[in-house]
């Protein structure tokens, strides 16, 4: 790959740890942007090497783990706090 490509990545994954971090609550839309993008690509390498080699490419495998559970976790932070921040008012 490309070195912009692997800059990109370093962005991305840094914009993430900030994200989890401080939780700004436009990152739960761009996370699922991201997402989705990943399903996609990973998704999609996933598949291929399962229907041409029969073979699990483990990494793809994890990382799409990983992020549905920070998408859910994401999720039910979320909803926590739009719940506190009902009772407050």
């Amino acid at each position: 790959s490309p070195v912009w490509r692997h800059a990109i990545f370093v962005v991305v994954n840094l914009f993430c740890i900030y994200g989890f971090l401080k939780r700004p609550k436009y990152f739960i839309y761009l996370y699922i942007v991201l997402i989705i993008q990943q399903y996609y690509s990973h998704g999609q390498h996933l598949i291929k090497l399962w229907e041409l080699e029969h073979k699990v490419h483990w990494i793809s495998f994890a990382v799409l783990i990983l992020m549905t559970i920070g998408l859910i976790c994401l999720l039910e932070d979320y909803k926590t706090n739009k719940i506190v921040d009902n009772e407050k008012k």
